[in-house]
C-alpha cells in the first residue's frame, strides 16, 4: 500500500510525496504555494535561516490505494 505525505511550511502546504516500500515520487505544489510561504515568513518576521527552517513539517502518513 502506497503512502501520501504533504510537506508544510505552517499550515501552508508545498510539496505532495508518495511511497511505496523504499520508492518515493515527489511533486512541489504550484508555485502560487511558495510564494504564499515566502509572503507570510517575511510578514512574520522570520528573516533568519533557523527560524525559516523550524517551520517546515511533513504530515502524518495518509494511506492511498
Amino acid at each position: 500500500m502506497a503512502n501520501l505525505v504533504i510537506t508544510y511550511w505552517r499550515d501552508i502546504p508545498s510539496a505532495v510525496s508518495v511511497k511505496i516500500g523504499r520508492k518515493e515520487e515527489k511533486r512541489m505544489l504550484d508555485n502560487r504555494f511558495m510564494e504564499a510561504i515566502d509572503m507570510a515568513a517575511m510578514r512574520d518576521g522570520a528573516t533568519n535561516t533557523d527560524d525559516y527552517l523550524a517551520d517546515w513539517r511533513r504530515g502524518e502518513p495518509l494511506p492511498v490505494s
